[in-house]
């Protein structure tokens, strides 16, 4: 089986597939674009995927077809960054399997092939939700090592969200698609950095250099305390290559106090690998999980925060630096 993008040869294919489907229920979305002319559909796909022709809230996406034999087994669809609405309900990626193909392992490599594809872009940590009633679904997700996070009440349905997140294995392929020397990101994982205090020095020194020469008030910054999330590591093969802290700070347009990312740091050799998009997606998910409602930070790469979602807030032309927040959707809890 091959994971393919949209392409005229498969028409007729195509066309029996949703044959197939009658009146159930076509998912991913592409599958309800009109089909004819079919060269028209391809096109759209193909636009949608470098953020063409967009439908309002819609972000880029990428649609791929499954291919066994000739013939269309799959479909799935991969959004390239989450919005709170996707955060909540609909995740990275949605798929379907042909319901004669079903019950024969189709959808777990069609999930499997399309988070490679995933990695391509740059995603190391992909969020996917189902109905707790499907199952199969669910089955798919965790053999592909899904871990689920939470569930909730959909209010709009009813329907019983679950939300699982998957650790993507990028291998050593790097966002920009070179080939990279074997051991240079292969073995990459987020921790929390009070769990390696022989690195906190290490990340002192990162943060002084590039922007805080206060060591004192760097390593405060650093430690654990309960009033925000704790400050993440990443290290590849046990080696610090990046680091990401909070802080508590007053955003004087709401006159407020608010939760605010003030140190994200890749050490120059690692970075363009993805390491700073992971740190920052495991830095939303604590976040979100401490209570807050949103996550500011102030920067000067706004285009690298607003491709996972972030909203801009305000913008300062003479310095070039941005406030921007991401919000967290509101779930309403499954009942006890």
């Amino acid at each position: 089986m091959n994971l393919v993008e949209p392409n005229v040869d498969c028409e007729a294919s195509y066309l029996s597939y949703l044959s197939e489907l009658g009146d159930g229920a076509r998912i991913p979305f592409t599958l309800t674009y009109p089909h004819q002319p079919f060269a028209e559909l391809v096109q759209r796909l193909a636009d949608q995927s470098h953020g063409i022709g967009l439908r309002e809230g819609f972000v880029p996406n990428s649609t791929y077809w499954l291919v066994d034999g000739g013939e269309i087994v799959g479909v799935s669809n991969l959004r390239h960054r989450l919005t709170p609405n996707l955060m909540r309900i609909g995740g990275h990626i949605g798929y379907g399997v042909r319901p004669s193909c079903q019950g024969r392992g189709v959808g777990k490599e069609l999930l499997r092939l399309t988070l490679d594809r995933a990695a391509e872009r740059g995603i190391w940590r992909a969020l996917l939700t189902c109905g707790s009633d499907n199952r199969a679904s669910a089955g798919i997700i965790l053999a592909n090592r899904g871990r689920l996070e939470n569930e909730f009440e959909d209010p709009e349905s009813g329907e019983t969200i679950q939300r699982y997140w998957i650790d993507v294995d990028v291998g050593t392929q790097p966002a920009d698609g070179k080939q990279e020397s074997e051991a240079r990101c292969k073995n990459l994982r987020i921790a929390r950095l009070s769990e390696y205090p022989e690195h906190l020095e290490t990340a002192v020194d990162w943060i002084a250099s590039e922007w805080e020469p206060a060591h004192d008030a760097i390593r405060k910054m650093m430690a654990d305390s309960e009033d925000r999330p704790p400050a993440l590591l990443a290290l590849n093969s046990n080696v610090p290559v990046g680091v990401l802290a909070y802080k508590i700070h007053a955003f004087q347009a709401r006159g407020t106090d608010e939760l605010w990312l003030n140190a994200l740091y890749v050490e120059p050799k690692f970075r363009r690998r993805g390491i700073g998009q992971r740190l920052v997606l495991a830095g939303l998910q604590d976040a979100e999980a401490s209570g807050r409602q949103s996550l500011l930070v102030y920067t000067d790469i706004s285009h690298f925060y607003e491709r996972l979602g972030w909203r801009r807030v305000s913008c300062d032309e003479k310095t070039k630096t941005s406030v921007l927040e991401y919000e967290f959707p509101t779930l309403t809890p499954i009942r006890s």
